[in-house]
Parts: structure tokens; sequence; C-alpha cells
């Protein structure tokens, strides 16, 4: 059986994604940027670029800036409350494009123009966007300001606040949009 077959047939955890990048192993890395980013590039992609940047000068980027020091990117990562890699990942994939917006496009990435378009509301464009501490710190609700900090900040699924709040994930997503809503409207108010 060939180490491909073996890597796709296998769940792969995440300290073997990891070991994998940084031995150079191929099979890993191509599973791991093609399948288990995929969604993840692929938002990026629509939500960030409008489709402007291919996927695969997404991939080559972050693979890039990931292997950049010899993964040291990679050694802050904990895992922390259960908190996975890819979740961990996005939050690190989403900050490290919006910074880099104008180098791929040839553009400026506009803030004020992001903030009242459609696209804009995405908790992780927001995250991405603002200073989200200061305004989740003056926030009056103080479950959505943690369910913010949860999902934006520290990367958790909202699966996983689910479990941790012992809740349906649906309603993590309803607690969400409602403070999303609350913290652009603060956000608002301090401009």
């Amino acid at each position: 059986m060939s180490e491909l077959t073996r890597t796709t047939r296998s769940n792969i955890s995440d300290q073997q994604y990891i070991h994998g990048l940084k031995t150079g192993n191929n099979p890993i890395t191509k599973k791991f940027f093609n399948e288990e980013l995929h969604k993840m590039l692929t938002h990026i992609q629509y939500d960030l670029f409008g489709g402007r940047v291919c996927y695969e000068d997404l991939v080559s980027e972050l693979y890039l800036f990931l292997s950049d020091n010899d993964w040291r990117k990679l050694d802050s990562f904990r895992g922390d409350n259960g908190c996975h890699l890819c979740t961990w990942l996005s939050a690190v994939s989403w900050r490290y494009f919006v910074r880099n917006y104008s180098k791929m496009t040839g553009n400026d990435f506009d803030l004020e123009n992001r903030l009242h378009s459609k696209e804009s509301t995405t908790e992780k464009n927001l995250e991405m966007t603002m200073d989200v501490r200061s305004t989740l710190a003056i926030m009056s609700n103080r479950r959505y300001a943690e369910c913010l900090e949860l999902l934006l900040i520290e990367g958790y699924s909202a699966e996983e606040v689910a479990m941790r709040w012992n809740m349906k994930a649906s309603n993590v997503y309803n607690i969400k949009h409602r403070a999303i809503q609350q913290f652009i409207s603060i956000y608002n108010d301090r401009k």
C-alpha cells in the first residue's frame, strides 16, 4: 500500500500533520492543503478576495508563510482546550491574507467599504480588520463578547463552543449573529 493511500485512509492527528509538514512528507502536505484546508481557503478566496486570487496561489502563499524559519509558526500551535490545528490555522490564515491583501491583489484593503458591504459582516472579516479586543472589552453582554472571543480570537468552531457551553451548535450561531450585530454597533459608535 502506498504512503498516499495510507494517509488518506487514516485519521491523521494534528501532531502528525505538523510532523509531516516539517519533514517534507509530500502526501501529508498535499492532503493538508488540498483537503483539510480546502473549505477555509475557498472562503478566503471568495469572501476576502472576491475570487480574484486563484486557489493555488493561496496555497502557495500560505505554504511559504508557514514554512518560513523552519515552520516556526506551527510551533506556536498549542491545541489548548481541544482547539484543532485547522481551527487555529483558520484565524492565522485570515490574519495573514488580510495583511497581505494589497500585495496579492495590487489594491489597498479598504476597511471602510468592507465594513459596509455584505461580505464584511462575516465574523472572520471582522476579526481581521478591527481592533476586536478593545471592542469586546466594552460590550455590555458578556456572553456575546465571550462567544466572539472563542470563535474569532481563540479559533474554536461553533460546534466546539456548543460542547463547551453544553448547548446545540445552532444556538451558538444565533448568539454569534446577535453578538456580531452588537459588536458592529459598538465599533461604529466608537469611530
